[in-house]
């Protein structure tokens, strides 16, 4: 199912979501996204900027650290681009292990810290987070388990260091 699914989403591929999906999933081109994204929040938000920004932050250095250094080299997963599948045509060829998506897992804690504080981030980030995940399957380098599975614990390390940020900042955090 895995397998089939992935080279479902792989032959969908065409000049246009080739540049699209390569744009969106390079984690240079999210800067384009995030650095406004930072400058709108101290502009709006000026007392709250600080303690979100700071709660991006740590999310970000617990999932990437969790799934680079404990997920990944766990489970061992090889990536489909490594594993000469008949039929599937890689954009990118990357060695490393492929489960859970480190992509998936740090854009769903971006994306669920920024929830935690501001629901209406909700209707961009959550699909910005979707699309980068879905593009990591369409250009060969993981199956959908693997971006399924790194959402799922992106979700979960943004919930948990959101909660935590939010015990010890003992305020209203909701905007």
């Amino acid at each position: 199912m895995d397998t089939t699914l992935l080279l479902f989403i792989n032959h969908l591929r065409n000049p246009v979501l080739d540049k699209f999906f390569l744009f969106i999933t390079d984690k240079y081109n999210l800067t384009f996204i995030i650095v406004p994204l930072i400058i709108a929040l101290f502009l709006r938000f000026r007392r709250y900027a600080f303690w979100i920004i700071l709660t991006i932050i740590v999310a970000a250095i617990v999932s990437n650290t969790l799934c680079s250094y404990i997920l990944k080299p766990f489970f061992g997963r090889a990536r489909p681009c490594m594993l000469n599948i008949p039929d599937l045509h890689p954009l990118l060829y990357i060695n490393s292990f492929s489960f859970p998506s480190n992509h998936a897992m740090n854009i769903f804690a971006f994306a669920t810290v920024l929830y935690s504080f501001w629901k209406g981030s909700a209707y961009f980030f959550y699909p910005l987070a979707f699309l980068v995940s879905i593009g990591r399957v369409y250009e060969g380098v993981h199956f959908p388990l693997d971006v399924l599975a790194g959402a799922i614990f992106g979700i979960v390390v943004g919930l948990t260091v959101s909660f935590l940020f939010k015990k010890i900042w003992k305020e209203d955090t909701s905007i």
